[in-house]
């Protein structure tokens, strides 16, 4: 018994047909988004960076030094009860 004739030869997509205009116009613009997540990549780079400065200084304030939890302080914008922000650790 032999093998259909379907299976004899191996199977070759249809030829492409061209998409229609708007279809088209929505694949060629593409690239204009380029600029746009370009600009979200560099923007989430900084956002990473100021997520690390920070961090550090919150692990450096957690075990005890003065400098980064006035670095934390002044970053966050916070006023001490006695109404200005404060410059050096009290005594």
């Amino acid at each position: 018994m032999s093998a259909p004739e379907s299976f004899d030869r191996p199977h070759t997509p249809a030829a492409a047909s061209p998409l229609r205009p708007l279809p088209k116009l929505i694949f060629a613009s593409r690239w204009l988004q380029l600029p746009l997540y370009l600009g979200l990549i560099l923007a989430q780079c900084v956002y990473v960076f100021h997520f690390w400065v920070e961090l550090v200084h919150l692990i450096e304030a957690a075990f005890g030094s003065a400098p980064a939890l006035q670095a934390l302080t002044d970053g966050m914008g916070y006023v001490f009860p006695n109404g200005r922000a404060r410059s050096s650790p009290r005594r």
